[in-house]
């Protein structure tokens, strides 16, 4: 699988991110880190590419949930989707700001004071770039024996076309296009593989209950995960639920977002 993946990237700047990562990583060896996806990904039809099918994500879970948890003190290395919502820039709308009553504006001064020398970040676009840094960064948390929580919030395509099937050049107009894709080769297992003592969260979103309660279960038997985050498309922002050890915690939102509520359901529960 790890070679399939090599195939469809440019290692050398993954790579090069990497060591940067590393770096980092070395000046805190001993503490908690929380290694965070987000936003969507892009398949490219193209080798040089002007079209693609996209997995939207605005990542705003994502961006929230490394505020949270950077104010509980963790390590927070933000892997998120170029373009996409980012920890603490995302308040920077000045219409939401005039608009922000007291207690909001007092909330987000709080979440200012927490040190962001805490937060690395780095950004990818493609399916595939996000796969190939993503294996190189779980080899990474082993080399250093990291307490590391893998919190998976992006929102990662289900098909891609593989390089030696596109497209050299745009594809130029026609009366129709034809396209085959392949599947996406499904990495959870690998990131368990890779470093067995991570502790995984997994997300899941579907537009049927039933089929979402199902996935969810399906998903941690089949992967061996600690955690995964369930929630449906027309109340995502609202409503979730949590499964672990056989058991369904259902969350709903209250004045703050739900990305709070999330965080410390975690730090109560992961020590």
């Amino acid at each position: 699988m790890i070679n399939l993946i090599e195939q469809q990237v440019d290692k050398q700047p993954i790579l090069q991110q990497i060591s940067k990562l590393k770096d980092f990583l070395l000046n805190h060896v001993n503490q908690k880190v929380v290694f965070l996806t987000s936003g969507g990904t892009s398949v490219p039809l193209e080798q040089n590419t002007v079209r693609s099918i996209e997995n939207f994500s605005s990542g705003l879970r994502g961006a929230a949930s490394a505020e949270y948890f950077l104010r509980e003190g963790f390590i927070v290395v933000y892997y998120y989707r170029d373009k996409c919502l980012r920890p603490f820039a995302r308040h920077l709308n000045v219409q939401k700001l005039i608009n922000a009553d007291q207690e909001e504006l007092e909330k987000l001064k709080q979440l200012q004071q927490v040190d962001k020398t805490k937060l690395y970040e780095v950004s990818y676009v493609s399916v595939m770039e996000y796969l190939y840094f993503v294996i190189k960064a779980m080899e990474i948390f082993k080399e250093l024996k990291l307490n590391i929580l893998v919190y998976l919030a992006s929102a990662v395509s289900d098909y891609y076309i593989p390089k030696n099937m596109m497209a050299q050049h745009k594809i130029q107009a026609q009366d129709k296009l034809e396209l085959e894709l392949m599947p996406v080769p499904k990495i959870l297992g690998l990131i368990r593989e890779i470093y067995q003592e991570a502790i995984i969260i997994s997300f899941k979103l579907e537009t049927d209950n039933d089929i979402l309660y199902k996935k969810i279960q399906e998903s941690m038997k089949k992967y061996n995960l600690e955690y995964c985050i369930g929630n449906l498309l027309q109340s995502r922002r609202d409503q979730i639920v949590i499964y672990n050890k056989g058991e369904f915690i259902k969350m709903e939102r209250n004045k703050d977002e739900i990305e709070e509520q999330i965080i410390e359901y975690f730090k109560q529960n992961i020590k």
